[in-house]
């Protein structure tokens, strides 16, 4: 699933119980469940400094925070691991990170991409299911070093996110090299995800077709891309997806393309991918809504279209 954004919702009880319940029966069907935890669940920390108070007046940048209780119904709606790699998780600094994780680890959902310091940001999670062990590797992974600066870099003595600086640059392919090395010794699985591309925009840009593809040249199995706010289209590579951006799964901003979204669920087994199914679905104002009908074949329509637009491009 794609980006998980809970800024501006209340955790009432109703809300806690009710905003993810339609989408639960598939999700608790999942051997893994996946999505990116777009807003820190912090309700201490300072904002960050790295956005400037004049970048947030002209809506240049922006500083988000939701209520830690949405790690509840995280967990009860039945994702198992959330990407924390991204734009906004070092919005409340340090304290911010530390108290998102506090709220996951006590609901028991396992996260990637952001930690005290760099070692525990770029840590992978390593999940086992019916006996296949499957790691997840979370980046934010923005065009150029330079995008990275506002959005709280972890180092070896800060907390942060997990960046990969400059997605053309050796050292990130050195870096990514490592990281899926490094899981293919613990895994039979290999997952990478990727904080990356421009917001709203509906096609990836060659920058991500080129990190995506060379993360499976690299030994990855599979790519999971999200920070535009709106599907793009997968592809096959090599026989892996590569699924450019997963769009939004909650988000309290859902009108015209903020508000399509898919579940996609990928199987496979040691041998490898055995096929991909797609379940489209609408947000709303109470939450993700599974589609059927004619409104579902119409969104399945549009995704094969933007399928074989991404083709005839390449």
């Amino acid at each position: 699933m794609g980006d998980l954004m809970f800024n501006g919702i209340p955790a009432s009880k109703e809300n806690q119980k009710q905003f993810l319940a339609d989408v639960a029966p598939i999700l608790a069907k999942a051997d893994i469940a996946f999505a990116n935890l777009e807003i820190p669940l912090t309700d201490v920390g300072m904002r960050t400094p790295h956005k400037s108070a004049a970048a947030v007046a002209a809506k240049k940048q922006f500083i988000l925070r939701a209520d830690p209780a949405w790690a509840g119904p995280i967990a009860k709606a039945g994702f198992d691991v959330v990407s924390i790699a991204n734009n906004h998780a070092g919005d409340y600094s340090g304290a911010g990170i530390a108290r998102m994780i506090r709220a996951l680890d006590e609901n028991k959902v396992r996260h990637a991409g952001a930690g005290t310091n760099l070692a525990a940001a770029s840590q992978m999670v390593v999940l086992t299911k019916n006996g296949i062990r499957v790691a997840f590797i979370a980046y934010l992974a923005f065009r150029t070093p330079g995008g990275l600066a506002a959005c709280t870099p972890a180092t070896a003595k800060s907390a942060g996110v997990n960046a990969l600086h400059g997605s053309g640059a050796p050292a990130a392919k050195a870096n990514l090299s490592q990281a899926i090395q490094a899981a293919r010794k613990k895994a039979d699985f290999v997952v990478v995800s990727f904080h990356w591309g421009i917001e709203r925009r509906t096609m990836p840009d060659p920058y991500q077709v080129s990190l995506g593809r060379m993360a499976i040249d690299l030994g990855a199995d599979m790519v999971l891309g999200h920070h535009p706010h709106v599907l793009q289209p997968y592809e096959l590579y090599k026989g892996r997806p590569i699924y450019y951006s997963l769009g939004n799964f909650v988000a309290p901003k859902n009108s015209g393309r903020l508000g399509e979204t898919v579940i996609f669920e990928t199987v496979f087994d040691r041998n490898g991918l055995r096929g991909i199914h797609l379940t489209p679905v609408r947000i709303g104002p109470k939450g993700p809504k599974v589609l059927t009908g004619d409104k579902k074949q119409a969104a399945l329509n549009h995704i094969s279209r933007s399928v074989q637009l991404l083709k005839g491009r390449k």
